[in-house]
């Protein structure tokens, strides 16, 4: 992210929206503190209890639905999954980008109803590239 924004790498504690939709992203300090402390703890707990493409989706979804940097969150949520992924012996997790708008979509969706399909739609985009 060097040259992209002012600090790469630094949370940014201030109001970030997508657009276009409506979702609320966490903004302040103890919001995002507390949801990135949870999203750890949750892998932490469930790394060896839940099956690797499930977490590996789920981590990817907390992360950017905390969505703590000005610029960036999707490709460290894809990092983090493709780290969740390697760790199970598996291979990286790759997105192509035609499938933007149905990722952006089931986000969305998984913030206000279930995260189920989109869970689904990693498990079966990475199947894809297997």
């Amino acid at each position: 992210m060097t040259n992209l924004v002012e600090r790469p790498g630094e949370i940014s504690y201030t109001r970030k929206r997508i657009i276009g939709f409506a979702t609320k992203l966490p903004d302040s300090k103890i919001e995002i503190d507390t949801e990135l402390e949870a999203m750890f703890n949750f892998y932490e707990k469930y790394k060896d209890k839940i099956e690797p493409q499930i977490l590996a989706s789920l981590v990817h979804f907390l992360f950017v639905s905390i969505h703590p940097f000005i610029d960036g969150n999707g490709r460290v949520a894809r990092l983090i999954h493709s780290f969740v992924l390697m760790k199970a012996g598996l291979p990286l997790f790759a997105f192509d980008p035609n499938h933007r708008n149905i990722y952006f979509s089931l986000l969305d969706k998984g913030r206000t109803e279930s995260v189920e399909e989109f869970v689904q739609f990693c498990i079966d985009k990475h199947k894809e590239l297997i």
